[in-house]
């Protein structure tokens, strides 16, 4: 797979040149031009920090190496923001962990890929559901009701289970 296709867990979040720190769980898988994403929040404080609350997001992205920028458009969104437009620069460093910086913003994200191979991903989608896998990863984004649901879940060999998901309010 392509960088920075792959299933990404964020190591820690920087905000205005402060130390480095993680409040959440957070993984983000990239398969070609979808993406999904699931957050929960480790602590009480965690809303305080980007993009470090509970929430769930996934869609469509590009990224253009010439200027290692990406966008992304979320289809699906736990806080309601489908079709809303973001942009990041992604800068890769030497090894692990990657480094992505949101534009405007005074906050670098760390993020470290997860070692799985060269085994393709697959993306399956429909007007209710978003379902994007990596390797063992899965990210699903499923509309129930009025509520988009997040759920990140691994593979073991036999049966997926359950590891996140963000209608939980903590995991702490």
């Amino acid at each position: 797979m392509a960088w920075p296709d792959g299933a990404w867990r964020r190591l820690s979040i920087e905000i205005g040149g402060g130390d480095p720190r993680e409040v959440s769980e957070v993984w983000w898988l990239q398969c070609g031009r979808r993406y999904a994403d699931v957050r929960v929040s480790r602590c009480a404080d965690a809303g305080r920090l980007p993009y470090s609350s509970t929430q769930a997001f996934a869609g469509r992205s590009s990224y253009d190496p010439a200027t290692n920028t990406m966008e992304w458009v979320n289809r699906f969104d736990t806080e309601d923001r489908a079709g809303a437009l973001d942009l990041a620069r992604l800068y890769p460093c030497e090894g692990n962990p990657r480094v992505m910086r949101e534009n405007g913003d005074t906050y670098t994200e760390y993020w470290g890929r997860m070692d799985f191979g060269d085994e393709p991903g697959a993306v399956s989608e429909s007007e209710s559901c978003l379902r994007v896998q990596v390797g063992a990863y899965a990210i699903t984004l499923e509309r129930v009701g009025l509520r988009t649901i997040g759920t990140f879940s691994t593979f073991d060999g036999s049966e997926w289970t359950a590891r996140l998901s963000a209608v939980d309010a903590q995991i702490d």
